[in-house]
């Protein structure tokens, strides 16, 4: 009997050391739960910042190129401006130069030479005229 109960009692003691054990086991997988969840709510955190983050980079972009395309524009239409400004100062000049030049005379031209504009002329008004 006394057997027996030493046997008891040792079963006893291994009882609550592996009560003891598994407790502190189940106290660690909670720790580390706990941390893991902890860990995921930081990432799924910083997740939620990049997103944010990579929205508002991506207005501030199609801002920034929004405003480029102004400037671009804006650049366009001041050369075409300028240009076309040069282009009629040119034509100017040159209709001004055209005009000072001395008015041609038709009679200097050689009789023959009128004669063929004179037919030439008479030509192209019977094409027009069908």
């Amino acid at each position: 009997i006394k057997d027996a109960q030493a046997k008891i009692e040792d079963l006893k003691e291994i009882r609550e050391q592996l009560m003891e054990e598994a407790e502190d086991q189940a106290r660690a997988w909670k720790a580390e739960r706990v941390k893991l969840e902890l860990e995921l709510r930081n990432m799924e955190n910083a997740m939620a910042d990049a997103e944010e983050r990579s929205d508002l980079l991506q207005q501030a972009l199609g801002e920034q190129n929004d405003r480029i395309k102004q400037v671009a524009d804006a650049e366009i239409a001041r050369v075409e401006e300028t240009k076309f400004k040069e282009m009629t100062q040119q034509v100017q000049e040159a209709s001004a130069k055209y005009s000072e030049l001395p008015k041609r005379n038709v009679c200097n031209f050689p009789p023959s030479i009128l004669n063929f504009v004179k037919q030439n002329e008479a030509l192209e008004q019977k094409v027009n005229e069908h």
